[in-house]
This record gives structure tokens, C-alpha cells and sequence, in this order.
């Protein structure tokens, strides 16, 4: 980022997403939906990583931003629910 970083590596980063669809899995949801869910939530949080470096001197948008994150992921599987709907 500011300082020419390309590659950034989170160690349980890998393995949460997994763990979290595999947890869906076990009340019955489907598996394709719960890989299309974690991999929204992986695209949106590699997002929100990008932007934090220019955000974390700033105590306001520390707290606005997790919150409003959180919003926009619900606003995106209810989109997404309801284009499934449709179908």
C-alpha cells in the first residue's frame, strides 16, 4: 500500500472463511450458497483491509467503518437472497 506492500498475508484468514462454511453446513444450507456467502465476505473484507491503512490514525472512522461494513454485507446478502427469489 503506502509503502509499495502487494502481498499481505493473514494467517487465519485461510482457515476462518473455511471454518465458517463449514459451520454453515451443518444445519443442512446448502454448500453452494455458503461458498458464494464466504466468498462475498472474503472479497468485501480483502476491500475493507485495503482501505484501513488510510483509516486507522483516524478514531471516528475506526468505529463508523466496522459498523457500516457490517451493514453494507447484510445489504448484500439480502440483494442477494432476493435475485434468488426471483429466479
Amino acid at each position: 500500500m503506502d509503502l509499495g506492500i502487494t502481498y499481505i498475508w493473514r494467517d487465519t484468514f485461510y482457515s476462518s472463511p473455511k471454518m465458517a462454511e463449514a459451520t454453515l453446513e451443518t444445519p443442512g444450507l446448502p454448500r453452494s450458497e455458503n461458498a458464494e456467502n464466504v466468498e462475498t465476505f472474503r472479497q468485501h473484507d480483502e476491500q475493507r483491509l485495503r482501505y484501513a491503512p488510510y483509516t486507522c490514525t483516524d478514531e471516528e472512522q475506526m468505529i463508523y467503518l466496522p459498523e457500516q461494513e457490517a451493514h453494507e454485507l447484510e445489504e448484500m446478502r439480502f440483494n442477494n437472497d432476493k435475485a434468488k427469489n426471483q429466479l
